[in-house]
């Protein structure tokens, strides 16, 4: 995996084939603001936090057994795939939702994966939500998959 892009208040674009595990992703929190485009072919995946604003082309999934992957901060967007896979009976996998998610993604969420949606949630494309799988929407909040039009969603 390559990335184009630069210093604080830059975009970040990444291409090839790769992903950030872990802790390996907070390395790229400059002050600033940042926009980290994942391409198509890469994945954000273990426990991390992800803070910076991101535009999701690739995967982002935590993968792991017992990992939990958090997106807060800023905005998240893009016609990625939004999962929470590799969980194991007594180790769930979750990722947690602590700012807006708006794009034309799909959600998978298999059967020992955790999604705990604490601000608005809106994909246009598909869920593929496994029965078993624990998924928490906090009171007030949208939860939503394939309602709208992509015309809809802020890209």
């Amino acid at each position: 995996m390559s990335f184009a892009g630069g210093d604080a208040d830059k975009t970040y674009v990444t291409s090839g084939s790769g992903r950030f595990v872990g802790t390996e992703f907070l390395r790229l929190r400059p002050a600033g603001t940042v926009l980290l485009v994942l391409g198509p072919d890469n994945q954000i995946n273990g426990n991390c936090e992800v803070t910076v604003a991101l535009v999701n082309y690739g995967v982002v999934d935590p993968a792991l057994p017992g990992a939990k992957l958090i997106l807060h901060c800023w905005p998240k967007v893009g016609p990625g795939i939004w999962a929470v896979t590799g969980g194991l009976s007594g180790q769930e996998s979750t990722l947690v939702i602590n700012t807006a998610v708006a794009g034309s993604g799909n959600l998978v969420v298999d059967p020992h994966g955790g999604l705990d949606v604490n601000v608005h949630f809106s994909l246009y494309g598909t869920a593929a939500i496994a029965p078993g799988a624990t998924i928490e929407v906090a009171k007030e909040v949208m939860f939503d998959v394939g309602k709208f039009r992509p015309l809809d969603c802020p890209q």
